[in-house]
């Protein structure tokens, strides 16, 4: 897969979360969790190839790694916060625990338009690294 692969599954990954959040919204608190459960076990299976697959990017000390382990982290504790606030049933409670997941998703979102941002960033650096490695190896011969 090349860079522009890479931005066109992201942007058809978004626009299936967006419609599946959609078709959620409209259904009970049973299936909501159930499409939580799902989701969490859809982003563990696609999140393990890309770990096992590894590379440059991947190695401990790598800004992506620590990126990647500080990103899961911090889901880990969002959503154990999620969890401890389900035990509650008092209104107030439950009010400020939806404006929270609505904040909380919202972040995310931003998060992940910032990280689409850098991603075509990234390709682009990598398209203009090949031509240069390109234009090199035309000025200085074949590569030995």
């Amino acid at each position: 897969m090349d860079e522009a692969q890479g931005l066109e599954r992201v942007s058809k990954r978004a626009a299936e979360a967006a419609q599946h959040v959609e078709a959620v919204r409209r259904q009970s608190r049973t299936q909501v969790r159930e499409a939580l459960v799902r989701v969490t076990e859809d982003a563990a299976r696609r999140a393990g190839p890309a770990r096992e697959a590894g590379g440059a990017e991947e190695r401990p000390g790598s800004a992506w790694h620590h990126l990647r382990e500080s990103w899961h982290r911090h889901v880990g504790a969002a959503r154990d916060r999620v969890s401890e606030r389900e035990a509650r049933h008092d209104a107030g409670a439950t009010r400020r625990e939806a404006e929270y997941a609505e904040r909380y998703a919202l972040e995310a979102v931003d998060f992940a338009l910032e990280a689409v941002d850098e991603a075509e960033y990234a390709a682009l650096r990598a398209v203009e690294a090949r031509l240069e490695a390109e234009e090199a190896a035309g000025r200085s011969g074949p590569d030995e």
